[in-house]
């Protein structure tokens, strides 16, 4: 089963473009290094000990919002919340450390403030 990967990018997770995705989840657990040329990194080497060492992370599922033409993971506390009020149909206010008080909408999937509405991806 292929993941979805992010990698560390200062105190946020960001996602993997597919190319590096498709790679990093080949050197998953094992030994292999490899250089990737990828639009999110360029021609830059990828190790196993980078992907091992918590630089990289699997994501089989999560929640994420778009940002202009890019999909962000949200925060790991926001995003149960998400899934919990999703699994039971629900919509709620709730509080987020990036976003302060959001209004998330299952129904639509959006999450909105009083000023902004992005929308919201479930990634299976």
């Amino acid at each position: 089963m292929q993941h979805q990967w992010v990698y560390s990018s200062g105190s946020n997770w960001a996602v993997l473009d597919q190319a590096t995705t498709q790679v990093v989840d080949k050197m998953w657990g094992s030994a292999e290094s490899g250089w990737v040329h990828s639009p999110t990194f360029g021609n830059q080497p990828i190790t196993s000990n980078q992907v091992n060492s918590h630089q990289f992370k699997p994501m089989a599922s999560g929640w994420f919002y778009k940002n202009g033409a890019k999909w962000l993971p949200l925060e790991t506390d926001l995003q149960e919340r998400i899934e919990e009020l999703w699994k039971s149909e629900s919509d709620a206010w709730v509080e987020s450390r990036a976003f302060g008080r959001v209004y998330i909408n299952t129904q639509k999937l959006i999450m909105s403030t009083s000023e902004t509405t992005w929308e919201l991806l479930r990634d299976l």
